[in-house]
């Protein structure tokens, strides 16, 4: 009966941090490349039940029979981004670029053969830097241009360039042609300590995606802004060593003038809240039930 009270209790935690991340992807449905979380839920172990001083025809000494397994909650795993393509808007700003995917997920088992086995997935991303000059990930576009001429993402961070593989470059920057407003990349000129165009340097730097396989693994960091954690960086156009988790294709393309929306569908995540929130109800009821019949226990049947 204890046990009952656990196994509901874990229910309990598990629908209360389910509903968090659907209000969460609810409250980000009109965030710009916003990617909705679902949430991985595993039960506990279960336990196998024994009959307290059981016996068998082999006597009263013999090992107690088995009544059965008892389960004992669940509990939520973790939270990951689903990065389905969101839908794209036209926008009138000249530094506004979206991201369309064009490799598919690939099935792959353990050994690397297709058709089986984990799903891996691949994503492009704009390589940005954060508030403390880290290196991240958005598929936020919506772009400005800055005070000091580079563009900027909506949480101040700097748009980096990638070289001819795909690798974000560190100490770099986008700056916009003042006649074409097309993208331009800057790197930093060691001998001025100033930003320069990385052509004028002999740099093979550009305003491009970077490519991240099991872009499942990405650590959320929020605002739609991911960290590579334990995610691998893919060289594009390259031959990559043979891995089962890494796909050798590029994964995206950038058009101008666009905007990803979010991929939250709100109806969906309203049926899915409702669903939690009646799973929570039926917990609860579950302990109070448990409860009375304790009092009863405790009350009427130790009196007895």
């Amino acid at each position: 009966m204890i046990r009952g009270l656990y196994t509901a209790a874990s229910g309990l935690t598990t629908g209360e941090r389910l509903q968090d991340m659907l209000a969460n992807n609810l409250a980000n449905a009109n965030t710009n490349g916003y990617k909705a979380q679902d949430g991985l839920v595993q039960a506990f172990p279960q336990v196998m039940q024994y009959e307290l001083n059981g016996s068998s025809a082999a006597g009263a000494n013999a090992f107690a029979p088995a009544i059965g397994t008892l389960g004992q909650g669940a509990f939520l795993q973790e939270m990951v981004p689903r990065f389905t393509q969101g839908n794209l808007q036209s926008s009138s700003n000249p530094y506004a670029f979206a991201i369309v995917d064009t490799a598919p997920d690939a099935l792959l088992n353990p050994t690397g053969a297709p058709g089986q086995g984990v799903q891996s997935v691949e994503r492009s991303f704009f390589a940005v830097t954060d508030l403390a000059g880290n290196t991240s990930f958005t598929r936020d576009g919506n772009f400005s241009l800055g005070d000091d001429g580079f563009l900027k993402t909506g949480t101040g961070g700097y748009v980096l360039a990638v070289d001819n593989n795909g690798q974000p470059i560190a100490n770099s920057r986008i700056g916009a042609d003042p006649a074409t407003q097309q993208p331009v990349a800057y790197v930093l000129d060691p001998a001025t300590n100033q930003y320069a165009p990385a052509a004028n340097l002999g740099v093979n730097a550009s305003f491009g995606i970077a490519t991240v396989s099991n872009a499942e693994q990405l650590m959320d960091q929020g605002n739609g802004v991911y960290s590579l954690g334990s995610a691998q960086l893919v060289a594009i156009g390259q031959a990559l060593p043979a891995s089962p988790n890494v796909i050798a294709a590029p994964a995206g393309e950038v058009r101008n003038r666009m905007i990803e929306t979010s991929n939250v569908d709100p109806a969906q995540t309203m049926t899915q809240m409702i669903t939690v929130m009646r799973a929570y109800e039926a917990n609860t009821k579950v302990i109070k039930t448990l409860d009375e019949t304790l009092q009863h226990a405790v009350n009427d049947v130790g009196r007895v």
